[in-house]
């Protein structure tokens, strides 16, 4: 069976979608463990699952508020962040991963899982054609 790391964020609501494909993985026999945001920590460890906090990501928390202008830059800033992918490969070093599923927000955890190429899955927890138009035009492509 397979080794699964979710690297997710404190964003709300992916989480609850992660936890669900991480339960029935688990209910299929595969380990599972998560990489987060500390405050995480309870949530995911509530649901029976191994939790490692990042030490290099940008803080967020999605119970503060994030108003105007400059909280969509403090938003992009943590998407943008490569510190949750330093924590990602951190983690596999220590701990052997067959899988990685990285939330699609996470670009720094995306790009160090394929940097590493490491076999990954993007965890998209909303309407994929959003998310496709989104990443695909403009600057971020």
């Amino acid at each position: 069976m397979a080794r699964i790391l979710f690297v997710t964020w404190d964003g709300g609501g992916n989480v609850p979608p992660a936890l669900g494909i991480a339960t029935e993985a688990r209910n299929r026999g595969h380990q599972v463990r998560f990489l987060g945001h500390a405050q995480q920590r309870r949530r995911i460890e509530s649901h029976g699952f191994p939790f490692t906090p990042y030490t290099h990501a940008r803080p967020w928390q999605s119970t503060t508020k994030h108003p105007g202008v400059t909280g969509l830059y403090q938003s992009l800033a943590v998407f943008t962040d490569a510190g949750p992918g330093i924590d990602l490969l951190d983690t596999v070093a220590r701990e052997p991963t067959d899988v990685v599923v990285v939330d699609c927000l996470l670009y720094g955890a995306l790009q160090a899982a394929a940097d590493a190429h490491l076999t990954r899955v993007t965890l998209v927890h909303t309407y994929y054609e959003f998310m496709y138009r989104g990443v695909t035009r403009g600057t971020t492509p």
